[in-house]
């Protein structure tokens, strides 16, 4: 079945997703020309059960697994993701973007890159068009205890645009697998350009070598792939220092922001009205500058 067949069939099947989608066309967009890279702001109240998201252990530990097919709602279907050792595709009821997928393992297992890495790589081989995120543990995940990745369509995010523009430092360039890193984007990014499976995966760990791993195991991180091509991944690697910048909140002076992927890479997504309007530029640079390496 074609991803756009499929969305189609869960929009008719689920009144719910279909009335979030339908509510992106009121969604109110701020864009900010930053020193070399762009951002833009989005107001989106529907994805505030992601940004006050509570993700303490104890919490998550008493909660049923919303990925989890037993408790998923008997009106959200799913579609199996070939190539992948077990992986099926949903489309997210929460969307940021008029295409929003999520990509669930079978299994209930923890939130883990590079066990999957080849199941990420199958699903941006699969979903060509889409731009293919991971959210770390610490790094914006609400499910941190399933194992998953989402898609939105390519594009979208400013930072693959931006990377291209920015001067680079090249870390390895040997059988046909590139490693560079950028200073220039008001926070640190890696990219790893291959077409061989096990090359991104040794490169991406060679990245988190650099880091200090979390009590998962890994360091944190953002981590978006893209397919361009004959073949060739475009795997883009953000490191994280914190999980939110200490003015996160909901009161006087804070703002609700906590960054994920598609934050880290240029949409920061803000499900508070006031807060959308009095976010500044200097703000976006503090969310960076706390929360990612420069």
């Amino acid at each position: 079945m074609e991803i756009d067949d499929f969305f189609e069939r869960q929009l008719t099947a689920w009144p719910v997703a279909a009335g979030n989608y339908a509510a992106l066309a009121n969604i109110l967009t701020r864009r900010f020309d930053m020193d070399g890279y762009s951002v833009a702001v989005q107001f989106n109240p529907a994805r505030i059960r992601s940004s006050a998201a509570d993700t303490r252990a104890e919490v998550i530990e008493r909660r049923p697994c919303f990925l989890c097919e037993s408790n998923r709602p008997v009106q959200q279907l799913s579609l199996p993701l070939p190539g992948s050792n077990g992986f099926s595709i949903l489309v997210n009821p929460y969307p940021i973007f008029g295409r929003h997928l999520t990509i669930v393992c079978h299994r209930h297992t923890q939130q883990l890159f590079l066990p999957y890495v080849r199941d990420m790589l199958a699903a941006a081989r699969y979903l060509r068009g889409f731009t293919v995120f991971y959210n770390g543990a610490g790094c914006g995940a609400s499910a941190p205890d399933h194992a998953h990745f989402q898609a939105v369509p390519s594009g979208v995010l400013p930072l693959m645009a931006d990377y291209a523009r920015a001067p680079k430092e090249v870390l390895h360039s040997a059988g046909g697998c590139v490693l560079t890193l950028s200073h220039a984007l008001g926070r640190l990014v890696y990219r790893i350009e291959a077409a061989d499976k096990a090359a991104v995966e040794a490169m991406a760990a060679r990245v988190f070598d650099m880091y200090a791993k979390t009590a998962t195991g890994e360091p944190m991180v953002n981590i978006l792939c893209e397919s361009v091509g004959d073949g060739v991944f475009n795997v883009f690697v953000v490191p994280r220092r914190a999980s939110r910048p200490d003015f996160y909140g909901a009161g006087d002076g804070q703002l609700l922001v906590s960054p994920a992927s598609v934050e880290v890479a240029g949409v920061l997504v803000v499900p508070v009205e006031e807060h959308f309007h009095r976010i500044t530029a200097d703000d976006v640079a503090g969310i960076y500058a706390q929360c990612c390496y420069e």
